[in-house]
């Protein structure tokens, strides 16, 4: 038996990508036979990018003719059709694609017609009913099993750069926990990444790793032009790291335990016969750094993938969008499972059914709220997961707040005199501030939020910087003024007058 080989030397089309590469699209490949044997009038496979589903009709059919859409050759495609043979029509969400389908079923009685497109909702609706496309088949990622049978097929070929003993099934389970959600084309573009020259210093499976952890799969976005688009790029909030959010370690700990465990653990729960949390609000003061906290912990979270939302960009201005927009969201993250839904601002489109002019029940905000409902009764613990922030959870409707949905409630309230110390720290971390000042700082700002210390210290610093171009410390003084020149909030640094300072 040869002995394994260094991944570094081998390319795509190699026994070990390519391996890995039927491994994920064995099940699709098996789903797709399964419907075809029916032998229905057409069908409309969607998912996945335009190669990978031409691939899979390859794999399930051995006599197949493709047609393209987007550029139809009529002389071609009468004669396909006179041969009565499987047809299966590519780029159907095109611009031509109504006419040309349409025509092709007229004269094809008898013949499947094989339809492709990303998504169902760009294809006309006339063409899926009964006689034409009667049934659609979305390709889902691959499940974790298939995961971990696919990196096990790449990772026999793996030979550490230490000359240490690689486990082969131990990191091929570490892998498919890193990878969810992956496509086989986010497969692809991950051992592109990783057969390219790397320049980290890592090499072996340490590199394979850290290229894993660094991708995110797309799908999470397509179609959702109302999702935060950065939400799932590797880059997204590189400011936003867990340890870098000073103070709060009780919420820390509470977001971990609600938010993480029903996803890193659900087969725990699943033995203790316990159904996991499905959802976490954090509700308090504006500045206090929810979204910061929530965002952190996401880029924390190696096990799921994520999409976050801003409840106001769900609403729409055409009749019945912004309903199907909440139902798009935790269908694409059904798709993701395991998967965080982050809904930030979730006053606007949760707030209480008999509050302010809406209170007929007519209007989208309640329309929206209702969908909003049935999504989360229809969570499962475990491959969904909701966290929110709002404001006020006074606002909101109690019918979101109740067991089942948003089970659990935790307060991130105006930062204690420890919680303070801990975010001066990391603020002035760079800013060559005593320790004494951070100290004094923290007890005399009673009543501040993180956002009104960010502030206060980005002031400061303005301040010495127009004392001297190129300041080496920040003082006490420049403090003080920049805390008479901050309009006044709900706190501020006015007791340091009376020590006259």
């Amino acid at each position: 038996m040869a002995l394994p080989l260094s991944l570094d030397k081998i390319s795509l089309n190699d026994p070990p990508c390519a391996n890995a590469h039927d491994v994920l699209l064995a099940e699709s490949v098996a789903t797709l036979t399964r419907e075809l044997s029916g032998h229905p009038s057409g069908l409309l496979l969607t998912g996945f990018d335009r190669p990978t589903r031409r691939q899979i009709v390859s794999a399930a059919v051995s006599d197949v003719s493709f047609i393209s859409c987007a550029q139809p050759h009529h002389d071609t495609t009468s004669e396909l059709v006179q041969q009565r043979r499987l047809l299966c029509l590519d780029d159907l969400d095109s611009q031509h694609a109504e006419g040309l389908a349409k025509g092709i079923f007229t004269r094809c009685a008898g013949t499947t017609v094989l339809a492709l497109a990303a998504d169902k909702k760009t294809v006309s609706a006339s063409l899926l009913r009964a006689g034409r496309l009667e049934k659609v088949v979305h390709m889902l990622p691959p499940p974790r099993s298939t995961r971990e049978k696919a990196w096990r097929s790449v990772l026999i070929h793996v030979r550490p750069g230490n000359g240490e003993k690689l486990d082969v099934d131990e990191k091929a389970r570490e892998l498919a926990d890193w990878s969810p959600g992956f496509a086989p084309n986010d497969f692809r573009l991950t051992l592109l990444r990783f057969l390219a020259k790397g320049k980290d210093g890592c090499e072996g499976y340490a590199r394979l790793k850290k290229v894993v952890a660094a991708h995110q799969p797309k799908a999470g976005t397509l179609e959702l032009d109302f999702v935060n688009a950065s939400a799932m790029s590797p880059g997204a909030h590189a400011t936003t790291h867990w340890d870098g959010v000073g103070g709060y370690a009780d919420v820390k700990e509470m977001l971990v335990r609600l938010c993480e465990w029903p996803v890193r653990h659900k087969d725990t729960f699943n033995r203790l016969g316990v159904d996991p949390p499905r959802g976490v609000l954090l509700h308090g003061p504006r500045g206090c750094g929810k979204t910061r906290l929530a965002l952190a912990f996401l880029r924390r979270l190696r096990y799921a993938n994520w999409l976050h939302v801003n409840a106001p960009d769900v609403f729409s201005k055409y009749l019945g969008e912004s309903e199907a927009r909440v139902r798009a969201l935790f269908d694409r993250a059904r798709e993701l499972s395991p998967c965080v839904v982050f809904i930030d601002e979730l006053e606007a489109m949760g707030g209480g059914r008999m509050a302010g002019g809406d209170a007929g029940g007519t209007g989208v905000e309640q329309r929206v709220l209702g969908s909003l409902l049935t999504e989360l009764d229809g969570v499962t613990g475990g491959d969904v997961f909701v966290l929110a922030c709002a404001g006020d959870k006074n606002a909101l409707d109690v019918a979101l707040l109740r067991p089942g949905r948003l089970d659990h409630l935790v307060e991130v309230r105006r930062p204690a005199l420890q919680d303070r110390e801990e975010i001066l720290r990391e603020l002035l971390r760079g800013e060559g501030v005593k320790e004494e000042v951070v100290r004094r700082m923290a007890r005399e700002s009673v009543g501040m939020s993180g956002a009104d210390l960010e502030a206060l210290c980005r002031e400061a610093a303005m301040v010495t910087m127009e004392e001297v171009e190129t300041p080496q410390f920040v003082e006490m003084r420049h403090f003080w003024v920049a805390n008479e020149r901050m309009p006044k909030r709900s706190g501020s640094l006015a007791g340091w007058n009376a020590h006259g300072l």
